[in-house]
């Protein structure tokens, strides 16, 4: 048997709801009790956790690209990961912070996610550390500068 339903916007609780088409659209409310509004809540929000848990996790999937250009030294801690980096520009340089130096400082490129790894040195910029490990699908373009 089919059954036809409509989109209404539901104004108490502020989104818009799939209803059949016998629901009434401006009429009195139906007098809903407090539990079935606790359960539509709880459901509402058990679907949000489980849809942002998976997008948050999409997301922080994510290559973040980072661009030092600014023509002044770029600390980044020890065994700093590279994932989508640019250094660029004259006397621009990204280093380890070199405190401590009992300990070598390190960067590090993994591929291991779906895009590689990707480093690009331009305009005679400059990466400095003690250690460079490079790992799986990466990918390191000097066009003018030094490692």
């Amino acid at each position: 048997m089919n059954h036809i339903y409509r989109v209404v916007f539901n104004h108490s609780l502020g989104v818009y709801q799939c209803v059949s088409e016998l629901a009434k659209t401006c009429g009195k409310s139906s007098g809903k009790s407090s539990t079935s509004t606790s359960n539509n809540n709880f459901a509402l929000r058990a679907l949000s956790t489980a849809l942002f848990s998976v997008l948050g996790l999409s997301i922080a999937s994510v290559t973040h690209a980072i661009t030092y250009d600014n023509g002044a030294v770029n600390i980044v801690g020890n065994g700093y990961t590279i994932v989508d980096d640019i250094v660029k520009n004259d006397s621009t340089i990204l280093k380890n912070n070199d405190d401590d130096v009992n300990t070598n400082s390190s960067m590090q490129m993994n591929g291991d996610q779906e895009i590689p790894s990707r480093l690009l040195i331009t305009d005679n910029g400059v990466v400095q550390t003690d250690q460079f490990f490079i790992s799986n699908n990466a990918l390191i373009d000097i066009e003018a500068g030094a490692v």
